[in-house]
């Protein structure tokens, strides 16, 4: 088998979100086994948006704790992807070619960034949406944490001199 062959083969066994962009919806949510490639494809989305049209991406977790563990890494398993491109983490913010690209934010702090207009934002990720131990925001029900994620929404689709933008 070529190589050209062999990647091929390779890459259709990863997760393609290139179906579920054509809905054009506000949200969509992917589940699948682990090692599959979902977080790898969006984050690889983000940082491709951003280097063609200049827009920003938030990377979510639930809890300040899960961002203090993986935040810094957002990049690690992409940059093979972008050996043009210098992709950074510092300060709590990424950046492409030292320009910056996107932040964190932890979910629950989602009351903070209310006030915040964050218009350049175009993508958010929120990585780790389901939680095996049933540890929602809120209770096990996971209700607040489903308000939280759309409060967060709301403030990022501010309407750029119109009332929403989707």
């Amino acid at each position: 088998m070529k190589n050209k062959e062999a990647k091929a083969a390779i890459e259709k066994e990863y997760y393609d979100g290139s179906r579920a962009l054509s809905y054009n919806t506000a949200f969509i949510f992917v589940i699948g086994n682990r090692t599959a490639g979902k977080s790898f494809f969006w984050k690889h989305y983000a940082v491709q948006r951003f280097i063609k049209y200049g827009e920003k991406f938030i990377y979510i977790r639930r809890h300040k704790n899960d961002l203090k563990k993986v935040a810094k890494n957002f990049f690690n398993d992409i940059a093979f992807k972008f050996p043009d491109h210098k992709l950074e983490y510092k300060n709590g913010e990424y950046y492409i070619d030292g320009k910056q690209a996107g932040i964190k934010m932890a979910l629950n702090e989602g009351e903070q960034n209310k006030s915040n207009s964050l218009p350049e934002y175009c993508t958010i990720i929120f990585d780790e949406f389901l939680n095996k131990k049933e540890r929602y925001i809120g209770g096990k029900n996971g209700i607040a944490e489903v308000e939280d994620c759309i409060d967060l929404y709301l403030t990022v689709a501010r309407g750029e001199g119109e009332y929403f933008r989707p």
